[in-house]
């Protein structure tokens, strides 16, 4: 059986395929992998100072798409239009609502491939709701679990500000963001922390 795995996606930043080409009657495997929020800053993309040789080494075996661009100034806007096809102002996506409340009919990348044969898994935040996670790979969405609160901060004041957030929330009874902290943080730690 072929074999396809989602990762994290998408949209503006990395998405590499590997295929072999010219061999339509052998099975090919694929390996989507898609970065948002992100640049491209590898020395797959040509940046020297970054040394990157395991994503690099797998680059040179597979198609590179150079000209990503952002469908949309939200990150899950651009998610939906990559998994779906549609644009954001097509379905509005735009609004928050999950691609399954706007489009539940929509053929997606992934159902794509499993109507032809692949089997399908997926790990990060291919979809942004829960549900549509749910809906689109059932079983086969993987995402670990961790005991992180926030976003595995490693200053102490990040830590109280996800306590303070996460507090607030309980307090007034909301979901959501709650438990989050500063988007970034710089912390004087090893490389490896």
């Amino acid at each position: 059986m072929k074999t396809a795995l989602l990762l994290p996606p998408a949209i503006s930043a990395f998405a590499l395929l590997s295929c072999v080409s010219g061999q339509p009657q052998k099975p090919v495997n694929v390996l989507f992998i898609a970065v948002d929020d992100l640049r491209p800053e590898l020395g797959a993309y040509g940046n020297p100072q970054i040394k990157s040789p395991h994503i690099d080494r797998l680059a040179s075996e597979a198609l590179v798409f150079k000209r990503a661009y952002c469908q949309q100034a939200i990150c899950m806007a651009s998610r939906a239009s990559l998994m779906s096809g549609y644009r954001p102002d097509t379905l509005q996506i735009y609004n928050t609502k999950s691609l399954d409340e706007l489009a539940p009919d929509v053929l997606t990348l992934n159902r794509h491939f499993e109507n032809n044969g692949y089997q399908v898994w997926a790990s990060g935040k291919i979809y942004h709701h829960e549900a549509d996670h749910k809906k689109q790979f059932g079983s086969n969405y993987f995402n670990p679990e961790t005991n992180e609160k926030g976003r595995g901060y490693l200053v102490e004041e990040s830590w109280e500000i996800v306590e303070d957030t996460e507090r607030w929330y309980q307090e007034n009874r909301k979901t959501g963001a709650g438990g989050r902290g500063p988007a970034w943080e710089c912390a004087d730690v090893p490389d490896n922390a």
